[in-house]
This record gives C-alpha cells, sequence and structure tokens, in this order.
C-alpha cells in the first residue's frame, strides 16, 4: 500500500510541477502580450486562478500527508523521546486537520453544487466557476481521508512493546 501511495504521491508531484512551468509561462505571456504587444490576454488572469487554487490546495494536501506542513518542532522535540505523549500530540495535530478538513469539504461542496445548478462561467473564457473551486474541494477532502488514514497510523506509539514477567 505504502509504494502506491508513494508512486502516486511522486507522480501528483511531477504534474503539479509541470503545472508550475506552464504558469510561469502563462504569466510570462501574459506580461509580454501587455507590455510589448500593447494587446491584454485576459484569459491569462482566469487560466493562472483555475492552476494556482488547484496547485495550492492539492499540495498543501500532499504537504500534509507527508508531514511537511508547519508543525510544532520545538514540542516535538522536547517530546520525542516520550512515544504517548509524542503520539498524543500526533493525533491532536490530525484530529486538527480532520476536523478543519471536513468543515471546508462540506463548505467547497456547497459552493460547487450552488454553481452547477447555476451554470456559473468565468467571465472571460467562459468554462465552468466549478472547475476551480474543484481544485479547492478536493485539496479540503484529501486531508481529510489522509487524517483518518494518519490516527490511525498513530496506533504504533501507544503498542507495548515490552514483555511484563511477574
Amino acid at each position: 500500500m505504502k509504494g502506491l501511495v508513494s508512486k502516486l504521491d511522486s507522480g501528483v508531484k511531477s504534474i503539479f510541477g509541470y503545472v508550475g512551468i506552464i504558469m510561469i509561462l502563462i504569466e510570462t505571456y501574459a506580461v509580454f502580450a501587455r507590455n510589448v504587444l500593447k494587446a491584454p490576454a485576459p484569459w491569462t488572469d482566469e487560466t493562472l486562478k483555475m492552476l494556482f487554487v488547484w496547485s495550492i490546495f492539492v499540495c498543501s494536501s500532499l504537504a500534509f500527508m507527508g508531514d511537511e506542513l508547519i508543525g510544532l518542532d520545538l514540542i516535538q522535540e522536547k517530546i520525542s523521546d516520550n512515544k504517548k505523549a509524542y503520539g498524543g500530540l500526533k493525533i491532536l495535530q490530525y484530529t486538527l486537520g480532520l476536523v478543519f478538513g471536513v468543515l471546508t469539504t462540506n463548505w467547497g461542496l456547497n459552493i460547487i453544487l450552488m454553481q452547477l445548478s447555476t451554470n456559473e462561467k468565468t467571465a472571460v473564457v467562459k468554462y465552468p466557476l466549478w472547475i476551480i473551486n474543484m481544485g479547492f474541494l478536493i485539496g479540503s477532502a484529501l486531508p481529510v481521508i489522509f487524517a483518518v488514514w494518519k490516527i490511525y497510523g498513530c496506533r504504533k506509539y501507544f503498542r507495548n512493546d515490552t514483555i511484563k514477567t511477574e
């Protein structure tokens, strides 16, 4: 299972690396069109907004999965020798991520359902507005899945590895 998750994580990171390059190229074209060609390219703003939302939220979820987000490092280092205290801190961290993920997933789902029902479109390119917010929804739902998985994984901190004989 970990091999599949690692390959998936690596693949998604590669995809978003290419998305970053595409974003740089689009923004470079927007500046060139505005300053050299004297012809604005309004489609660049909407396209960059969509790519930016998808990149930020999905990649933040991956950072949550890999424990690469900002943490309470000073506290973690002080209690790293005490497995149960460290495990309790990790469970607290993942539970907060779970609660935040559930709340934002609900919010994102409501927004997308409203946009689907009203058939809202972007102003220039005219693609459905829910496509932008789907990145937010996916980026909110993934931490819910990852948090449950990580909380389950914290059981290792509470195992009794020593056998007591009397």
